[in-house]
């Protein structure tokens, strides 16, 4: 009979979770049970889902946990962003821990273009990770979606297009019996510092593509990717500044 604990109203699937401690004292948890086979993880490409697969593999080795990391990773066509970030990613990772067995090799969808813009590209999200989950024989499912920076830093910011109210103040990383967000209750200033505690720029960092901007609005107004007029992009580079760090992408 598999262990589980509760949050709240919410009863999970775990047995426990990891603490890893980040800049200003905030706090990754990292869900675990050692009945689980496989854990699906969600990586986009970005910082946040590169860090959280990391230290998922690195704190499950350093626990005996033989549990598997699945890699699910998607391509919006309508979007600057490609898989390449996702599978340079990946290959760091695995070099960086010298484990090429726990990370199984990434499953990869496309959302193609006519179906990019919402309520479409949502559901095709929900559908791609439903047929991963089939594919996979999955026991529990991460995404790296963090906290937003404080409003303070935000206001700042000159374009709050991209931002995603919900991610202002979440009190739980659970969505749900099966499903987590481990760097729910960290920002990107936190997201960097361990980048950087656990020298990640290298091998990983420096593929990480964060700007979310359609790749038609990118050539109309001559820019480069990233763009570095986006909400992602403002996030990203106030992660490393907050840090006194140069970004190793740019």
């Amino acid at each position: 009979m598999r262990e589980t604990i509760k949050r709240g109203t919410i009863e999970l699937d775990v047995e426990g979770e990891i603490a890893v401690t980040a800049a200003n004292n905030q706090t990754i948890l990292i869900p675990y049970n050692s009945a689980w086979k496989t854990v699906m993880i969600q990586v986009s490409g970005g910082l946040d889902s590169a860090l959280l697969a990391f230290l998922t593999a690195r704190e499950y080795a350093a626990m005996g946990l033989e549990t598997k990391i699945q890699p699910l990773s998607f391509e919006v066509e309508a979007k600057a962003k490609t898989l390449n970030s996702a599978r340079k990613i990946i290959a760091g990772i695995k070099e960086k821990l010298n484990d090429y067995d726990r990370i199984l090799p990434g499953i990869e969808k496309v959302i193609p273009y006519h179906l990019c813009k919402n309520p479409h590209k949502n559901q095709e999200f929900i559908k791609g990770i439903k047929e991963a989950w089939r594919q996979a024989s999955v026991d529990f499912e991460f995404n790296g979606n963090t906290k937003n920076p404080p409003a303070e830093t935000r206001e700042s910011f000159a374009n709050n297009d991209g931002r995603e109210v919900g991610r202002d103040d979440r009190s739980t990383i659970y969505n749900g019996f099966k499903s987590a967000s481990p760097l729910a209750l960290v920002d990107k200033q936190a997201v960097v510092s361990l980048h950087h505690k656990y020298g990640l720029f290298e091998a990983v960092t420096r593929h990480t593509l964060s700007c979310d901007m359609e790749e038609e609005v990118v050539k109309a107004k001559g820019w480069s990717v990233p763009c570095g007029h986006c909400w992602w992009c403002y996030e990203r580079a106030w992660g490393f500044e907050s840090n006194g760090l140069q970004d190793p992408a740019n």
